[in-house]
């Protein structure tokens, strides 16, 4: 339930702040009664805690520093990804383009160059800062599987 209630509300946010804030609405009651104000792995390893106390782990990842810090790794994981698959990042040459274009347009020039026989090329193959300037929307991305980790961790394990 809470599962297809988070994806819901995915699909019609793009601010990231907004994303977050919807997350933590959602834990709810629940969210507001952990006790503690940290996870002490020496207690319990974080397994542990995803299956007694999943809301002390979205309590703490949803904290902005915690998840924007684990958003920027993942966007890091996704560049390498791209990287392997042969994509490069823009040129100074690709940006200009792009940045004088706008609408379907711009769409266009980027679809095109995502989809290059020879050397195809991402927009969104850049650091999380650029990202965050040029494609803010995407940043979304991100963060939802941030977010959704603790339970895709528990899923897996079934």
């Amino acid at each position: 339930d809470r599962q297809l209630r988070l994806s819901d509300y995915f699909v019609k946010t793009d601010s990231v702040e907004e994303y977050t804030k919807i997350n933590t609405d959602l834990i709810g009651e629940d969210y507001k009664k952990v006790d503690k104000d940290f996870l002490d792995i020496k207690e319990k390893t974080i397994l542990e805690y995803l299956h007694n106390d999943f809301y002390l782990v979205m309590k703490e990842l949803c904290k902005k520093e915690n998840i924007t810090a684990l958003a920027c790794c993942e966007h890091a994981r996704w560049n390498v990804e791209k990287l392997i698959m042969e994509f490069s990042p823009l040129s100074p040459e690709d940006w200009y383009k792009i940045e004088c274009s706008f609408g379907t347009e711009r769409n266009k020039i980027v679809t095109n160059l995502k989809k290059a026989k020879e050397n195809p090329k991402h927009i969104d193959l850049c650091s999380c800062r650029n990202l965050h300037r040029v494609n803010p929307a995407n940043m979304k991305y991100d963060y939802f599987l941030m977010l959704a980790m603790p339970q895709i961790i528990i899923s897996s394990e079934e």
